[in-house]
């Protein structure tokens, strides 16, 4: 699971593992650019490994989730 946004840290997010929600990890960008390339990839990534069948409109839908907001 990814969590995009975290109060007072507007560079960081979380990687939360499905089968471990104890081992969050929380990483920091060095600019927006990069928080936005490194959420894009990681999306890309968790959808691509998930084991189930994915419409393409929900996969559209997730890989747009936070990309309109301006930090």
């Amino acid at each position: 699971m990814l969590v995009e946004s975290i109060a007072g840290a507007p560079l960081s997010f979380h990687v939360i593992p499905w089968d471990a929600p104890r081992s969050q990890l929380t990483l920091q960008a060095r600019s927006q650019r990069h928080k936005r390339e490194w959420t894009l990839l990681l999306k890309r990534v968790i959808l691509e490994n998930y084991n189930a069948v994915i419409p393409s409109h929900a996969r559209q839908l997730v890989m747009e989730l936070g990309q309109n907001k301006t930090d």
